[in-house]
């Protein structure tokens, strides 16, 4: 079965099937309008941002689309603050609206249950222009 995440500006999130028609599963999180998401190689974990929102969702697939982890970044603007993962899925590289580029380790966090604050603290901070 073929499968496919799509987001909107409305805020939502949904996990499609190519053989049903219909949401298989929804995610929420986000409150403004969704501008990316990126599945994991594995399909495990789907990230999510949104325009004038300063958190990076990661959602668990496996597990009714719970939020995992939130990563922090300042976004005060409408445009696409865009992200990506480094080849071997350990580094979430991002940006602030004032040009500032983070870096957040992946291989620390925990579970949003168990978040501390540092959990997902930027691991490296520079600024672009």
């Amino acid at each position: 079965m073929g499968c496919f995440g799509a987001g909107c500006y409305n805020s939502t999130i949904g996990l499609y099937s190519t053989q049903i028609n219909g949401v298989l599963m929804p995610f929420y999180g986000p409150q403004h309008g969704v501008t990316q998401i990126l599945f994991s190689r594995d399909g495990n974990r789907l990230y999510c941002g949104s325009r004038m929102e300063g958190e990076i969702y990661c959602f668990d697939t496996r597990y009714n689309g719970s939020v995992l982890y939130t990563y922090q970044r300042e976004v005060l603007t409408n445009q696409r603050i865009q992200f990506d993962l480094n080849r071997s899925e350990t580094i979430l590289a991002t940006g602030n609206h004032d040009g500032t580029v983070l870096l957040f380790d992946l291989t620390r966090g925990q579970s949003r249950a168990n978040q501390n604050e540092d959990d997902t603290s930027c691991e490296l901070r520079f600024e672009a222009h």
